[in-house]
């Protein structure tokens, strides 16, 4: 034989190593140079994005700072509206101290201005001047023109207002008040310089570079470069450039020309000569292992007569296995990897075909599902999505292995059910809680196929109810005749599934439930919660109402998930925001026992039921506590007569705290420290919240003049019923009646 078959093998492999070594170390060359790059590029955008986090994050700050002074500090308040028997002299000194403290608290201030519109006024941490005096007035008087909402934003003014000198800055614009901007603004300028040095701090490299725009394209900081900043366009290349949505302001950053340009230029020698080391070695040992894999086939000849008596001898040896049971369990193992790779295909298959990443042809869809063991007769399409209701609970009472049984259980029980109405159903799991489901049906019957769907559907509901310690709930898309039309119709069982807090669980929720529903706009039922959190501060019984009314308007429409978690927060902060504005004693009951137990009701609820009686059952706990601490207190009972007397004397246009001392034998001052102590709101806010709400039912009720209106609840001057109106139900008399008639 003259070793035909070792020069046949060794002819076979060497060529191919050959070439496939020579091949793995070019792509080895050129993949460390690409991977180095992406590095380079991923190192910068991260740096890039920590600078602008870090300005973003200093500038929050800053902005979040003023708006709790301006929202909260009584001080501020008095400074814009000055009011009589107030030093505005005094005032304006402790103002001025108060800038002074700001700025040094918060090092990247450089100056605040404080304008009163009422009579032109300016104050700064430096002291008072005229708004004519001011280098930036017209960009000032500018601001006041503008809407609310378009005046609390970063700007580039170019002066630093106040001050003699120029210096450029940005300034943080916010209107007083914060609503309706009416009595004035107050600038924070802070210069470039204070930017540039912050991000120097972060910036040591003398490889790279940093650039910072503003939102007009204007070049605020550049750290690292060497050259003019109107010649940084030779200074490198930018690798990442980043927009801050708060400010808008661009991040620019990358190396420096030459620092890495001739990294990869050429390769070492000593790289040279371990590839030729290793081609070496590589074909020895191809050689070696030849020559011992050839050793068998020449005992095979020899031992071919001998083969049964081996073959008998072999199988008679125990704890050995023979040939055929090595062969079996090979095969075992093939036939297992092609089960997992079919399962596999079908669920990429399942997915592409669900979220739209794949457009199929009729004859696409027959070859592809013919191959994944899916085929048959396909005229009517339609998707759906079942989830598993209250998925902690259920993760808590079975195991991880009990769980992938249940879920097995429930695909087979969705394709039996199909069955017995002549529907085809694909199960598929996308998450631990949801299953996805493809319904196919063989005839053009609209009518047959929708029946079949539902009847399909509310047995699967029900099965689980009855046979599992569980329950589902179950969103039907819309029927469909082509593969490329199954992405929108699970997009409407999405749909459906996200309402389910709203509709319930352990249900059958299609599009017909939603087709008379529009979206819960959950800013309309704000006003309710404040109002509800107001009355259950005050002690008073309409909390119950507010809650109720609340409830029942979330449910005419249609409540996707995300919107009632957000309102469920929203009453949250309303809740402990009102609250905190009572005694200690209270405050420390809501604090330390209430608000945790609100928490936990928030992490746990699933439906705006769940929310509705959690809620309810743990407000009318604490109250009864608080109630009981009110009614120990001296002064409570004092408080109740005097907000009985507002009540009832509200449309008294001479209703004051004076006019209410008098009444009651109490000085004034004593009087408004008291009604704050016991109710958590001011005098002039709770009679203000009285009034406005009477006029809001009139509103509402009658067609009565606007003026009358507020005749009736103590107002002789429009213009001051227009404003205080305006301030607590945020619109205009007119407006409100334009939405809220009946």
């Amino acid at each position: 034989m003259h070793k035909y078959w070792f020069r046949k093998l060794l002819l076979s492999y060497l060529p191919i190593f050959l070439t496939i070594t020579v091949i793995l170390n070019c792509i080895f060359v050129l993949a460390v140079a690409e991977i180095t790059r992406k590095d380079t590029a991923r190192a910068n955008r991260l740096f890039a994005e920590q600078v602008a986090q870090t300005v973003d994050y200093s500038l929050k700050s800053i902005d979040q700072m003023m708006l709790n002074e301006l929202g909260m500090n009584e001080m501020w308040s008095q400074f814009f509206e000055i009011k009589p028997g107030v030093n505005k002299y005094i005032l304006e000194g402790e103002m001025s101290q108060k800038l002074n403290f700001v700025i040094k608290a918060y090092p990247l201030i450089d100056s605040i201005s404080l304008i009163r519109f009422t009579d032109g006024k300016v104050l700064t941490n430096q002291g008072m001047t005229d708004l004519n005096a001011m280098p930036d007035r017209d960009f000032l008087l500018g601001m006041k023109e503008t809407q609310p909402g378009e005046a609390r934003f970063w700007i580039n003014p170019g002066v630093a207002g106040g001050v003699a000198d120029p210096k450029p800055v940005f300034s943080l614009m916010l209107r007083y008040p914060l609503l309706s901007g009416e009595l004035g603004l107050a600038a924070v300028h802070i210069r470039h310089d204070e930017i540039r040095n912050l991000i120097a701090g972060m910036s040591r490299s003398s490889m790279s570079f940093v650039r910072v725009y503003d939102r007009e394209g204007h070049l605020m900081a550049d750290l690292g470069s060497s050259v003019p900043a109107g010649d940084a366009g030779r200074e490198g290349v930018v690798l990442s450039s980043i927009r801050s949505g708060y400010t808008g302001w661009e991040f620019q950053s990358g190396l420096k020309s030459g620092t890495s340009a001739n990294a990869y230029s050429s390769l070492s020698y000593v790289w040279i000569v371990l590839i030729l080391v290793v081609v070496t070695a590589g074909t020895g040992f191809i050689v070696y292992v030849t020559g011992r894999n050839y050793k068998p086939i020449e005992s095979l000849v020899g031992t071919v007569d001998l083969y049964a008596t081996s073959k008998r001898q072999l199988l008679k040896t125990g704890g050995k296995r023979d040939e055929f049971t090595f062969i079996a369990s090979a095969l075992d193992n093939l036939i297992r990897q092609t089960n997992e790779d079919l399962m596999y295909k079908r669920r990429h298959f399942f997915q592409e075909l669900f979220e739209g990443g794949r457009t199929l042809t009729v004859a696409e869809w027959e070859s592809e599902t013919s191959s994944l063991g899916w085929s048959g007769d396909c005229v009517l399409l339609h998707a759906g999505v079942a989830e598993i209701d209250r998925y902690a609970r259920f993760a808590e009472e079975y195991s991880e292995r009990d769980r992938s049984l249940l879920r097995f259980a429930l695909s087979n029980v969705a394709g039996e059910l199909g069955q017995q109405h002549g529907i085809d159903v694909w199960p598929e799991w996308i998450s631990n809680r949801r299953m996805a489901l493809l319904f196919r049906y063989g005839s053009d019957d609209p009518a047959a196929f929708d029946a079949g769907l539902l009847q399909t559907a509310a047995k699967l509901v029900e099965w689980v109810r009855d046979h599992l310690k569980m329950t589902v709930t179950v969103a039907l898309g819309s029927t469909v005749r082509m593969p490329s039309e199954i992405p929108q119709s699970y997009q409407c069982a999405n749909d459906g599934l996200r309402s389910k807090p709203a509709l319930g669980e352990c249900r059958v929720i299609t599009a017909f439930d939603l087709a008379d529903r529009s979206e819960t706009d959950v800013f309309f039922h704000l006003q309710t919660v404040r109002s509800m959190a107001k009355s259950y501060r005050l002690g008073e019984e309409q909390w119950e109402e507010h809650l109720e009314l609340l409830m029942e308007g979330m449910q005419q429409g249609v409540l996707y998930k995300e919107n009632l978690y957000n309102m469920a927060n929203y009453i949250q902060y309303q809740l402990n925001r009102e609250m905190t504005e009572l005694s200690d004693e209270i405050r420390g009951i809501w604090e330390n026992e209430a608000a945790p137990e609100l928490q936990a009701i928030l992490d746990s609820f699933e439906t705006l039921q769940d929310l509705y009686g959690s809620l309810k059952r743990l407000l009318l706990s604490y109250e009864e506590k608080i109630r009981h601490y009110r009614h120990i207190r001296a002064n409570y009972s004092t408080i109740l007569e005097v907000r009985s007397f507002i009540d009832a004397h509200y449309a008294n246009p001479d209703m004051s705290l004076t006019y209410i001392g008098e009444h009651f034998h109490m000085k004034s001052g004593y009087l408004s420290r008291l009604f704050k102590e016991e109710t958590g709101e001011n005098f002039v806010d709770y009679l203000a919240r009285i009034r406005i709400e009477k006029a809001m039912a009139l509103l509402r009720e009658t067609q009565l003049p606007v003026q009358d209106i507020a005749n009736q609840v103590g107002y002789t001057h429009y213009v001051s019923f227009n404003r205080v109106f305006k301030k607590v139900a945020g619109t205009t008399p007119g407006d409100y009646r334009s939405h809220n008639a009946v």
